[in-house]
């Protein structure tokens, strides 16, 4: 519905994402409302990489596993042993390099899961 929204409505006031800001300025506050648009955080810290390397594989053994219904599981395992660097151009842009990529892999298998999603060919 919003990729219909006309761009002087998105680009409200001058600032990007502007509706969704003027949709929250009653509720958050202005400092956060109407602050410079930044990409999600993220961490290259040892630990938060091994579990979630540790976390997909788990995952990817499951007999259940519905993201091997749509990758390689070989390819997969490749991405937990390199660390995610095995896939070499970052997907979405920077956000998706190395251990993001993992998590995201992560989220997508779990949604699959949760909403009982079945991929049939």
């Amino acid at each position: 519905y919003l990729y219909n929204v006309p761009w002087s409505m998105k680009f409200y006031k001058g600032e990007e994402k502007g509706l969704l800001r003027l949709a929250f300025e009653d509720v958050l506050p202005a400092k956060v409302a109407h602050r410079k648009k930044n990409p999600y955080p993220k961490t290259y810290h040892p630990e938060y990489t091994q579990r979630v390397k540790d976390r997909l594989q788990a995952l990817i053994n499951d007999p259940e596993c519905r993201l091997c219904e749509l990758l390689e599981p070989a390819g997969l395992q490749e991405l937990i042993d390199t660390d995610g660097g095995s896939f070499a151009k970052p997907w979405f842009g920077q956000l998706m390099m190395g251990p993001q990529l993992l998590a995201y892999f992560i989220q997508l298998e779990l949604w699959l899961r949760r909403y009982q999603i079945r991929i049939e060919f």
